[in-house]
């Protein structure tokens, strides 16, 4: 479906939500579909720097405060 999506609209954005509790299975869904960004739950954190570490290293790209 997102391949005949894409033909219609080249420009498809595509945003997931992944529940594999696994962070490489998660790269592996995102670059077999192609998708742009992909959602994951802030319960993936056990604790503050497990949240800060998931913000950084898929989302914000930068480090966070305290």
């Amino acid at each position: 479906m997102l391949d005949a999506a894409r033909v219609l609209n080249p420009n498809l954005y595509v945003c997931a939500e992944l529940f594999t509790g696994n962070e490489e299975m998660d790269l592996l869904f995102v670059s077999r579909l192609g998708l742009n960004s992909l959602v994951r739950e802030a319960g993936n954190a056990w604790d503050p720097k497990e949240f800060s570490r998931l913000l950084y290293r898929h989302g914000i790209g930068k480090p966070l405060g305290q």
